[in-house]
């Protein structure tokens, strides 16, 4: 079992064999991280190197075989585990999930808030607009129904009221 900071190995193996050193082969695999086997050429130290593993579980497969005059091959299997470091836990992947979340839905509240405030502005403007373009109506009414000199109706102002008491006089009231 390798802890989260040692995640370096390094496994020495040799066969027990005296009879033809030198004409032994070694190879070996991390099942779950190589698919092939390694060679170590012949009369090469026989070690298998790993460095930086990533967390998880592992079997380390050696292999040694013998070329002389009665070949044979050897085998053996070690199981590895590699603990993860903290931020490599489900749960530190769980709460950094979360996190994300948060901070997504207050992006978003601070995001909807300010819209609402640029909305509240805009109505105001908008309001003060109307009230502008109202009064600007009611002053271009005037002006264009009175005379500017006297202040008096014109003919325009005139023939607008007549239209209207012509109306009411249809309807049964008197006019004069």
């Amino acid at each position: 079992s390798l802890n989260p900071r040692g995640r370096n190995l390094q496994v020495d193996f040799a066969l027990l064999d005296y009879q033809a050193p030198l004409e032994t082969s070694y190879s070996y695999r991390m099942v779950g991280l190589d698919d092939n086997w390694t060679q170590i050429p012949r009369g090469g130290l026989p070690s298998a190197i790993y460095t930086n593993l990533p967390h998880g579980k592992y079997h380390l497969q050696l292999r040694a075989a013998t070329h002389g005059m009665q070949p044979r091959t050897a085998e053996t299997s070690i199981s590895i585990v590699v603990e993860p470091r903290w931020y490599e836990t489900l749960l530190s992947r769980l709460i950094a999930v979360l996190l994300l979340i948060a901070l997504i839905v207050l992006l978003v509240h601070l995001r909807t808030l300010y819209l609402r405030r640029q909305a509240t502005q805009l109505q105001r403007q908008i309001d003060e607009h109307t009230r502008d373009l109202l009064a600007a109506n009611q002053r271009l009414d005037e002006l264009a129904g009175t005379d500017g000199l006297t202040g008096v109706y014109n003919r325009r102002r005139f023939l607008e009221l007549a239209g209207g008491e012509h109306e009411l006089a249809q309807q049964g009231r008197s006019l004069c």
